[in-house]
């Protein structure tokens, strides 16, 4: 009797053990989870900022560039035909990097408020442009995220 107690009672501790080894195993992954995801979050602003960067460098630098811009935005009258052109396709960008963020604050790779300070400032850029530059880009996004279409033309038009 008293080795069938010992048998089950050594059953019963490598069933606790085992209870013990998943526990500290999911523990370990839900840790490097997180780290991943604070890794992808940091890389996501990362990439964001670089690309404004490189395009607030690329104006800065370029005196022909910068004032196309500026005409654009103060009397789009003043623009021929591949001037505005130009124009588009250069706000595209500002366009594309505001759809990822869109797609990353979806996708919850992006929080609630880090989404805000990207979309304000999109938004905020977005209301100095010429009507032209979104209506003349919105076709490219007809396909690709819902909703970002409406978020656009709400940020521009409405307010």
């Amino acid at each position: 009797m008293n080795k069938k107690l010992a048998t089950s009672e050594l059953a019963n501790l490598s069933q606790v053990m085992a209870c013990i080894m998943v526990i500290i195993s999911l523990i370990y992954a839900i840790t490097e989870y997180n780290q991943q995801r604070l890794i992808d979050t940091s890389e996501i602003d990362s990439t964001l900022y670089r690309s404004s960067e490189e395009f607030n460098l690329r104006i800065a630098s370029d005196p022909i560039l910068a004032s196309l811009i500026m005409r654009a935005e103060k009397n789009t009258d003043t623009l021929n035909e591949v001037e505005r052109f130009q124009y588009t396709r250069l706000r595209l960008n500002d366009f594309n990097n505001w759809e990822k963020a869109f797609d990353y604050h979806n996708e919850k790779r992006m929080s609630d408020s880090n989404w805000k300070l990207w979309n304000d400032a999109y938004s905020v850029n977005a209301k100095q442009m010429p009507d032209f530059a979104w209506e003349d880009n919105k076709e490219f996004f007809l396909s690709s995220t819902p909703g970002f279409i409406d978020l656009v033309d709400q940020a521009i038009y409405e307010n």
